[in-house]
């Protein structure tokens, strides 16, 4: 869907992600892929939490989220913490 936006609708609606942020994210995707193929034999639970850090350390570290996504993420984050903490 993304790339679909950004090919078909840029012109529109704007830039939208922008290519390089949306290569990114997709690199992450691949990279996250192959870890779970070669982490297939393990526990579903352990291979997903292992998937979800490392993609979210890849696009987080690559620059893929602007840095209001980055603070809203971490808004999120320190809620969610807060909660269960309380």
């Amino acid at each position: 869907g993304a790339v679909q936006f950004y090919f078909l609708f840029r012109h529109h609606f704007g830039a939208g992600l922008g290519f390089n942020r949306l290569a990114r994210i997709a690199v992450g995707g691949v990279l996250m892929g192959l870890i779970i193929y070669l982490l297939r034999d393990w526990n579903f639970f352990l291979i997903a939490a292992i998937a979800a850090l490392f993609y979210g350390s890849f696009v987080w570290f690559t620059g893929a989220f602007s840095p209001e996504e980055q603070s809203q993420m971490v808004g999120f984050i320190t809620r969610r913490l807060r909660s269960r903490i309380a």
